[in-house]
């Protein structure tokens, strides 16, 4: 028994400095007063009528409640009968961005879009601010910094049993209780259970959930696996010659029975822990609550009921989640306002009460749950693969060797990680697998 452990410092680790800001230039506040404030001088916000002031933003009129002023059809923003807030939720493109909470979706658009002005970038020339208002380089779509940022450590308890080879028998049994900390988890590629095909946490590599506190990111990592049990062992089969069965048998019967070995390796290791995320309906991107290139994970409002994460086939499909199911989250007042309320689509996770566990984190927040949650991890893996060989003495100095090696001979699933995304509408399903039974045949002479 001993325990190993590590500590490393100064690794290689990505920053994205090309985030969207939304704090310091007003963008939240005008997002949160156009969203909520609805139709009417409670819901404009002066931000959106300098970017669109003079522009036709087709597909975007609308009245506001009677008996405020109206011209049907009016598609240019001039602050009074068409403002830039009502323009904004009036215009598919974007009200979709303020119904679901994406700020930094929005943020994106109005940096990078090349409607209404015919040139990428123009919404900001036109209301007069600076190239760089939400973005530091705006001619680049990101930009990263590679740097020795982060660190990580390992703890083990490890334990290790050898019988070794005598009277025609070997075993091995190892057992190891772990945990892998650190701060680094999105240097890889930003994926989300990424053996699972699951969701990705933004939009490209170097994400973090929050640019001003990189502390959020420290905790599981991906690697982690509390427990591993492995064991292997070989057995020579007691016929033939000097063995405890047919040793008194003609030697024909001998020679086919002798020098026959099965061997087997078995393990089991626990789950990758999970992340519940607020991925968008059209994408595997989440919602940019805090920013367009940021990680996001989901709020935690409720209890998640104990032992949940069990596999359980059924009806054409595979949950993992059985108690835990998704429903229409309750939707924001929008302030009266007719356009959002048809463009909301975020979900809640409710638990079998109906109580809500987990919802999409508010603008301007990120989620309050790990990004590899303590304790919610994924199915485990449990494997048992065997062998059968013989050998056969063809002359002084040549060896003949025949083996049947089969892989996963039990044929069980290695599930992957169940959808992740508390948007989705197959939340908590299993949707991949490996490990196929392959059994395999091969000779070979030794000389």
């Amino acid at each position: 028994m001993s325990w190993v452990g590590n500590k490393t410092t100064k690794l290689f680790s990505p920053t994205q400095l090309n985030e969207t800001n939304i704090i310091e230039n007003g963008i939240l506040d005008a997002f949160n007063l156009t969203r909520n404030g609805g139709p009417g001088p409670t819901g404009d916000a002066p931000l959106f009528d300098r970017l669109l002031r003079g522009l036709n933003v087709t597909g975007a009129s609308g009245c506001p409640p009677a008996p405020a002023p109206c011209i049907v059809g009016t598609t240019m923003v001039n602050g009074r009968v068409l403002t830039g807030s009502m323009a904004l939720r009036g215009l598919s493109t974007t009200n979709a961005f303020l119904a679901n909470g994406d700020v930094g979706g929005l943020a994106n658009f109005i940096n990078t879009t090349s409607s209404f002005t015919g040139v990428n970038g123009g919404l900001l020339r036109n209301g007069g601010l600076p190239e760089n208002f939400i973005v530091v380089n705006p001619q680049f779509a990101r930009v990263v910094l590679e740097g020795n940022n982060s660190s990580s450590t390992y703890h083990s308890f490890q334990s290790l049993l050898t019988k070794r080879f005598t009277n025609g028998v070997y075993g091995q049994f190892s057992y190891a209780f772990s945990k892998a900390l650190g701060d680094n988890q999105n240097a890889a590629g930003s994926v989300v259970n990424a053996v699972a095909g699951g969701p990705t946490f933004g939009t490209d590599v170097a994400t973090l959930r929050n640019n001003r506190n990189r502390r959020l990111d420290k905790g599981l990592l991906s690697i982690d696996r509390t427990h591993i049990l492995k064991a292997n062992g070989a057995w020579d089969l007691p016929f033939g010659p000097n063995q405890l069965f047919l040793s008194t048998a003609p030697n024909v019967v001998q020679r086919v029975v002798e020098g026959w070995q099965l061997s087997s390796v078995f393990y089991w290791i626990s789950g990758a822990p999970l992340t519940f995320i607020p991925g968008t309906t059209a994408s595997p991107f989440v919602i940019g609550t805090t920013g367009f290139r940021s990680a996001n994970t989901a709020d935690l409002v409720g209890k998640l009921p104990k032992g949940i994460g069990q596999v359980e086939k059924g009806n054409g499909v595979v949950q993992y989640f059985s108690s835990l199911s998704v429903k229409s989250a309750p939707p924001p007042n929008f302030g009266g306002d007719p356009n959002l309320p048809s463009r909301f689509t975020n979900q809640v996770v409710v638990d079998s009460s109906g109580n809500i566990v987990l919802k999409n984190p508010e603008p301007g927040t990120t989620g309050n749950t790990a990004i590899n949650m303590p304790g919610i991890t994924g199915p485990a893996s449990l494997g048992l693969d065997m062998a059968l060989s013989k050998k056969v003495r063809i002359g002084e100095n040549r060896l003949f060797t025949f083996r049947t090696d089969a892989i996963n001979i039990l044929n069980r699933p290695i599930w992957g990680n169940p959808n992740l995304n508390i948007n989705s509408t197959t939340f908590g399903r299993i949707t991949t697998a490996t490990g196929n039974r392959t059994i395999t045949f091969n000779a070979r002479i030794d000389f």
